[in-house]
């Protein structure tokens, strides 16, 4: 309804009435229509009518209520508590030296957190403790299974290279033996110990040269059995 309600005379706008009412709730402009039949007549049955049609206001947008934790979140508080406590636990079994306790925890931690490298260096150190107690045991097969364990969890750790290889040397597996002690010299080019032991292989196995070089480097760094060679 395009019409200037301004200025329409009283008796126009009574007249158009009708008109407005059926127009009036497709129009932008009841409010203004409303006003204006209240200012004219405002006991009229028209005005009434135009106050029943008058829209309501829109309903204010309702705040989005706080959503619950998802069931994700619950766990993951959860696992924060448990993995606390575990590696307080871990601690102490450290102290008391029960490398079986301290794999079991350190495990159970890396099954929560596998990123952790601390846990996993701690837990291949335990390995390699056990290994160690194998080989003072004369128990080589099973210190292979500790010191292999211990590689999956700590790849860079020369020390259970050459130990690993100490053990396969012992049941004449020296092809094995040789490759854990280059594996360990690749990663620690100054460790003599394990160019002390590789340089024995050499020489049981008669390659004089390779043995030779390996005491001399042994000695260089400071391995004082290396000099009996």
């Amino acid at each position: 309804l395009d019409v200037d309600y301004q200025h329409i005379p009283h008796t126009t706008t009574l007249e158009f009435a009708p008109e407005l009412v059926r127009n009036c709730e497709r129009t932008e402009q009841l409010p203004e229509l409303l006003e204006l039949a209240l200012e004219l007549r405002p006991n009229s049955d028209i005005a009434a009518l135009l106050h029943r049609l008058k829209p309501a206001p829109p309903p204010p947008i309702p705040e989005t209520p706080p959503q619950p934790p998802t069931a994700k979140t619950e766990l993951d508080l959860h696992e924060a508590e448990q993995l606390d406590i575990w590696l307080s636990q871990l601690e102490k079994a450290e102290k008391d030296k029960d490398w079986d306790r301290v794999i079991s925890l350190g495990e159970q931690i890396l099954t929560l957190d596998s990123d952790n490298s601390d846990v996993c260096n701690r837990t291949a150190v335990a390995y390699y403790w056990k290994g160690l107690s194998f080989i003072q045991e004369g128990k080589y097969t099973q210190a292979i299974t500790q010191y292999t364990k211990a590689t999956r969890y700590y790849p860079n750790f020369a020390t259970i290279y050459n130990n690993r290889g100490f053990a396969y040397a012992w049941l004449k597996q020296y092809e094995r033996a040789i490759e854990d002690y280059n594996a360990a010299l690749k990663l620690d080019p100054n460790y003599a110990v394990a160019h002390y032991n590789r340089g024995l292989l050499y020489k049981e196995r008669g390659d004089k040269q390779k043995a030779r070089d390996d005491f001399q480097q042994a000695e260089v760094l400071g391995y004082e059995p290396a000099k009996e060679n």
